[in-house]
């Protein structure tokens, strides 16, 4: 997996985002909410543990547990993967394949105020932050 699409990452072909790719479909499928599959799927891709994963989103490790894999997420659990999972898009294009975005995602970044990229994602603010540090460092400006 060098370059993973957000609809690999959550493996849900029957959502329209599949079909037009609109972001306006993202929000009707964080409305209908993500499969806990999905969750696991973006788990695998950025390599990080169900517990990593929960203190990036508003619920529980426990809950998340206790899901069945098929089951839908709520509507803020959802949307706050469906972020993730576009991060980690930009990011491997970004970073040419997924193994040096996971690499940066996981290191102290200063012009990020010293903290780790992936600690950061688990408000929308902290996502739009990393996202323009990716933008910054795609197009070569330094921070």
């Amino acid at each position: 997996m060098s370059n993973p699409s957000i609809q690999n990452i959550l493996e849900e072909p029957a959502t329209a985002y599949a079909t037009t790719g609109s972001r306006l479909d993202l929000v009707t499928l964080s409305r209908k909410g993500v499969q806990k599959q999905a969750l696991l799927n973006l788990g695998k891709t950025l390599n990080i543990s169900i517990k990593e994963l929960s203190a990036l989103l508003p619920v529980t490790e426990r809950t998340l547990q206790r899901r069945k894999a098929g089951s839908l997420l709520s509507t803020s659990v959802s949307e706050q993967i469906i972020l993730i999972a576009e991060i980690t898009e930009t990011g491997s294009k970004v970073f040419g394949g997924i193994a040096p975005f996971r690499k940066w995602l996981k290191e102290k970044n200063t012009a990020l105020g010293g903290h780790r990229p992936l600690d950061l994602l688990d408000t929308s603010i902290g996502v739009q932050l990393v996202s323009e540090e990716l933008g910054k460092l795609e197009y070569g400006v330094y921070s």
